[in-house]
């Protein structure tokens, strides 16, 4: 099992003023910044680039979804983007409404209400008690009926993550590696899946997929059972671990990274990647570096 205990507590010790002062900074400056919406010719390819926030990360998923359009040699046939709940359709077409892509915005509720109708009532439940299960309805919901890149709010795109192979494919499943191992215990336990912590661990910020993952996959109705009665932490990416065993494809980390790494970097330091990265997801207390990466490199 791999653990960032000991970079966690250093970052605690010292990586207070980054994570205040220094985010709040450097996200009023790059909110500043007008974004030159210079991909309207870019060609359209079949996907749904889709992804759920909070009214507190409007601007993230703004920032993000600009920087896929901008580093992208293609657009998608359309942005999905899905509200927890906290802020409306109104808001969201006012921040949005310089974008130059078909975009739509949905409640979580549409995804769960799908599932119910399916007499699918453990994740319609599960949608219901937390954010997790709101993210998974919507993301399997999609799949169903459309190729999915989808993305968190802190995740900035350097380059297109899909292949032309992706296209083609019946069904498709791609996640990528995490830092350290970050799953539901109890999930883990009622699943007797401790062989998840002998393989690299893995993220869902960002998740290519296609097809009915309940046709596919023979442990997700388990899984989604489990989670509905009692949720646990990081339980969304506890249950794509589990079927990517089953199916899928882990993105190297050269090209998508969740890296902490530099996590105390000089603060004015401009970060350097490899030509092969396509993401990066800023997990945990990175948004100061989200930001950064934000005004220096879009």
């Amino acid at each position: 099992m791999i653990s960032q205990h000991g970079i966690i507590a250093d970052v605690q010790k010292r990586g207070g003023f980054r994570g205040n002062y220094i985010t709040k900074i450097f996200r009023k400056v790059a909110g500043l910044m007008p974004l030159k919406h210079n991909y309207i010719d870019k060609p359209s390819a079949d996907f749904i680039y889709l992804t759920i926030c909070g009214a507190n990360s409007l601007d993230m998923v703004k920032t993000s979804l600009y920087s896929f359009l901008k580093n992208s040699d293609v657009k998608p046939s359309k942005v999905v983007i899905v509200s927890d709940g906290t802020w409306d359709f109104k808001m969201g077409k006012k921040i949005f409404s310089d974008f130059k892509v078909p975009l739509s915005f949905e409640s979580w509720t549409m995804a769960a209400e799908y599932y119910k109708q399916k007499n699918n009532e453990d994740l319609y439940t599960w949608a219901h008690k937390q954010i997790w299960g709101k993210k998974i309805a919507a993301i399997l919901k999609h799949a169903e009926s459309s190729l999915v890149l989808f993305s968190d709010s802190d995740v900035l795109w350097y380059k297109n993550p899909i292949t032309v192979n992706d296209y083609s494919k019946g069904y498709v499943l791609k996640i990528s590696q995490d830092n350290s191992h970050n799953y539901d215990s109890e999930l883990i336990k009622e699943m007797n899946a401790d062989f998840l912590y002998q393989s690299p661990p893995v993220n869902c910020g960002i998740v290519l997929i296609k097809g009915d993952m309940f046709a596919l996959s023979k442990t997700i109705s388990q899984a989604i059972t489990i989670e509905s009665k009692t949720p646990g932490s990081f339980s969304e990416q506890t249950l794509l671990a589990l079927i990517v065993q089953e199916f899928g494809e882990v993105w190297p980390e050269e090209e998508i990274t969740t890296t902490i790494a530099d996590i105390l970097s000089p603060i004015f330091k401009i970060s350097q990647y490899p030509p092969t990265l396509k993401a990066r997801h800023y997990v945990w207390n990175l948004k100061w570096l989200y930001w950064r990466d934000v005004i220096t490199k879009l």
